[in-house]
């Protein structure tokens, strides 16, 4: 698990930013600075090792994710 959040400093930034709690999109895009098409590859590589999870436009840490 250590190596897909470490193998990437978007998904691991992704994690800690919501560490402090549900994210929307555009605050990610912002804080990060990046763009949409860069980011999505790694949320989906965070969603589908459910450390994230989402609805709507909002990002969540999942309990494994914690």
């Amino acid at each position: 698990m250590l190596d897909v959040i470490f193998a990437s400093e978007k998904r691991k930034n992704v994690l800690l930013m919501m560490h402090d709690g549900p994210q929307d999109m555009e605050t990610i895009l912002k804080s990060l600075k990046t763009t949409r098409q860069a980011l999505l590859p790694q949320i989906k590589v965070l969603e589908k090792h459910n450390l994230i999870s989402h609805s709507n436009d909002t990002y969540k840490l999942t309990t494994m994710g914690k």
